[in-house]
């Protein structure tokens, strides 16, 4: 309430244009996809820090790694390695 305290005058605004109403709800109906987003890009960012992490374990740990990336044990309720590569593509082609 500066502005009306001291008998200012208020900063003008600019008038919402028809394309700009329009412009918003197109964003507001329009698919995203997941490429599009934060979440893939901290994905993407989780992956880069797997791999450098990767790359400075031991052979012994690589091998136990991969192991444990590669087997999954359907009966602990966990994804086979077809149904997580399935279930990427599928979210990476979704449209949130």
């Amino acid at each position: 309430m500066k502005i009306v305290e001291e008998r200012k005058v208020p900063p003008s605004v600019k008038e919402w244009t028809i394309e700009e109403e329009a412009s918003l709800t197109m964003l507001e109906v329009e698919p995203i996809s997941i490429k599009e987003t934060a979440l893939k890009s901290l994905n993407e960012q989780h992956k880069r820090e797997l791999l450098a992490t990767f790359k400075v374990l031991s052979k012994q740990e690589k091998a136990a790694m991969l192991t444990e990336m590669t087997v999954f044990g359907v009966e602990d309720g966990k994804k086979t390695e077809e149904q997580g590569k399935a279930e990427e593509e599928d979210s990476e082609e979704e449209k949130i």
